[in-house]
This record gives structure tokens, sequence and C-alpha cells, in this order.
């Protein structure tokens, strides 16, 4: 009761951005939803969020020299493990910036995880077993029929209407997931500081975009629906 309690504290809190409160178990058991939740997921770096000027948005900010040319502070670095050359190696991602957009996520509640059709076959019931074999859902319950009855959070992307015309190699629709990624540069700088350096050459650089006008952002279409059980 505790685990699925918490879950639920949690989600409230996220979504609503509300601050969180303690409530007693006994207060949350009480506590039941019929329409689930509606959850969206905006993740900019380095970039602009402006969805009303589509032309803008996930563009760099200005501020950052517009994360383009030599010298620009918009570096994200990874130093390297047991590499000590010159006081520390780092792998330096220069004239970086991405933007990370997932418009429409439903969260909901099954009564029992059957309701997803699920193969009862592919169930490992060790999973909810103790290091001594003890089942950690109360005696006798580590079966596959008990765990097919256990509540699910399910997580939904809907489906969307896609379009794509191969002529003008535009297209409408992709935007269940949709990204924008941009690496200037890739370099293997040295030093304590190497992380803000910007000495060597680059010897890469990655770029995601779209065709489509007035659109910094690669999309895909996906959708489906996954269960969380256990908690």
């Amino acid at each position: 009761m505790l685990g699925k309690t918490l879950w639920a504290a949690l989600l409230l809190t996220v979504a609503c951005g509300a601050r969180a409160e303690a409530l007693s178990d006994a207060e949350l058991d009480a506590i039941s939803g019929q329409e689930g939740i509606a959850l969206g997921l905006n993740l900019y770096f380095n970039s602009v969020r402006a969805p009303a000027t589509p032309a803008t948005d996930g563009t760099p900010y200005a501020s950052l020299s517009s994360c383009a040319g030599v010298g620009n502070p918009c570096h994200v670095a990874v130093q390297l493990a047991n590499r000590t050359d010159a006081s520390g190696e780092w792998l330096v991602f220069k004239d970086f910036y991405f933007s990370l957009k997932v418009p429409l996520l439903r969260l909901d509640v099954a009564p029992a995880l059957s309701a997803a059709g699920s193969n009862t076959a592919y169930f490992d019931v060790t999973r909810f077993q103790g290091d001594g074999g003890t089942c950690l859902l109360g005696t006798g319950n580590c079966t596959t029929s008990y765990i097919n009855t256990l509540p699910a959070l399910k997580l939904t992307v809907p489906a969307t209407t896609t379009s794509y015309n191969p002529a003008t190699g535009l297209s409408t629709g992709y935007n269940s997931v949709e990204l924008a990624l941009n690496i200037g540069r890739m370099a293997t700088e040295f030093g304590a500081t190497g992380y803000n350096a910007d000495v060597n050459g680059s010897f890469m650089g990655v770029r995601i975009d779209d065709n489509n006008p007035n659109s910094n952002f690669a999309g895909a279409a996906i959708s489906g629906t996954a269960y969380l059980f256990g908690f």
C-alpha cells in the first residue's frame, strides 16, 4: 500500500506543479481518480523555448553567442577515467545545444495487469522474491496468476495522423517526439579545466533537425501503451 500511495503523491506533484504535503496511508488510500493525467515534457538546453514562433523554437540562445563560432561558451564535456595526460583528458562537445519535446503522455491506472492482455509466460516471479526466496508479495503470492491481478500504472502515447510528400520532402503529424540537436565540434582537450578549453581541432560534428519550413525539430510518430506494476 505504501508504494502505491507514494506513486500517487509523486505523480500528482509533477503533473500539477503543486507543493507536496504529507498524508497518512489511510488518507491516501481514500483517494481515487477517474480521468487520468495528461503529461507533457519540454527540455531545452542552451536553446530558446518559443512554441508560438516555430522558426525560433529550439534555436540557440543569443546570450550564449548563438552557440556558433570558435570560442562560444556552449560546451558539454566528459572527463575520461584513467586518462591523465597533461593533468586530465576531456571529450568536449562544442557549439552544443538541444531541445526535446514530448507533447502528450497519458497516465492512468489499470485495476489489474490482466487488462493489458499480458502474456504470463514471460512473468519472472523470482523478481518478487527476497535473497532467501521469500515472496515479498506475501506467502504464496509469487505466482503468475497473482501477479496478473496486481494494479498497474498505465502510460499511453496516443497515435497521430501522419502524411509525407516525397516530392517536396515535407511531412505532418510526426510530433509524438520532437528533437533538435547541434554539436558543432567535438574535440579532445587537456588540463584541469579542459572542459572549457578550445585549443584542439574538431574531429566530428552532429546535427539533427528537420527540412520542414519554420521547424527546427526532427519528429517521430509513435504510439502504444506501457504498464508498470509491482510497486
